[in-house]
């Protein structure tokens, strides 16, 4: 599918035809535009309900990093396309503080399954 602006006319090209209606350089972006408008709605759900969980315990703590991380990678994709290059960069930072802290968490929580196993065996 091919976009392009004529005077007052939007055309887009499909594989076998042009479709042309009247309109403005507006009517084309808000056009063109739809589609990536709907993935940074995504992202922008997924980092919301990310910030729901209750994070004072361990399913909740990384069911917010895991779905926050997810976010992320989505505001990634929508900084790229767009370009929104401070999006990508900084949602791209969010990424790596996410991982660690995920990783952190899981590690954490898996010593203290093994203290209290070794403390139950004595």
């Amino acid at each position: 599918m091919v976009f392009f602006y004529l005077p007052s006319y939007i055309c887009i090209k499909t594989k076998a035809s042009y479709t042309c209606s009247g309109g403005n350089i507006l009517t084309f972006f808000a056009y063109a535009f739809k589609g990536m408008e709907a993935i940074g709605i995504v992202a922008t759900l997924m980092i919301l309900a990310s910030m729901l969980f209750p994070t004072l315990s361990y399913k909740g703590s990384v069911c917010m990093r895991s779905l926050n991380l997810v976010g992320s990678a989505v505001f990634v994709v929508y900084g790229s396309i767009l370009p929104a290059i401070s999006t990508a960069v900084l949602n791209g930072a969010l990424i790596i503080v996410n991982t660690y802290h995920l990783v952190k968490l899981i590690l954490d929580h898996k010593k203290e399954i093994a203290k209290n196993d070794s403390a139950a065996k004595e």
